[in-house]
């Protein structure tokens, strides 16, 4: 299991996706929405933040993220996908340390460890998108820079 730690001088971080089983029980009390299965690392966790995306979000197109952590940071973030169903909940971009933007389409049950050095945007595909943000340390303007991933 890989530690979600600082890294050392030589490391190339890469941003590395998983699929996980969700699940979600809605009755008349409350809704659930969740992820199980081993995700394959563990995480000192600092910061926990849930976000919900917006109608009007969608509707614009309007970018969340771009942005990424400087390496010296050691700064991870895991975003998981909430929701049900398959069909597509976020535009997601990335980019791994130096390297070109890359783009995937995330689902519920998505999972996405984002490593010190990359960046990240995200846009809404449904009203209403919702997402988990972990991260092994408090938010610090001091920890990342502006990265315009959606131009």
């Amino acid at each position: 299991m890989a530690k979600l730690t600082k890294e050392p001088n030589n490391f190339l971080p890469k941003v590395r996706f998983l699929k996980t089983k969700n699940f979600s029980n809605v009755d008349s009390r409350r809704s659930i929405y969740g992820i199980a299965g081993d995700l394959g690392f563990s995480l000192q966790i600092r910061q926990i933040k849930v976000i919900e995306f917006t109608k009007e979000s969608k509707k614009k197109k309007m970018v969340v993220g771009n942005h990424r952590h400087f390496g010296e940071s050691g700064q991870w973030e895991v975003i998981v996908v909430l929701g049900t169903g398959v069909k597509p909940v976020f535009q997601f971009r990335y980019r791994n340390y130096k390297g070109p933007i890359k783009e995937k389409i995330l689902k519920a049950g998505d999972v996405v460890l984002i490593p010190p050095g990359c960046s990240l945007a995200l846009v809404a595909l449904q009203n209403d998108a919702k997402l988990i943000e972990i991260s092994n340390q408090e938010y610090s303007k001091m920890n990342y820079m502006d990265d315009n991933l959606f131009g």
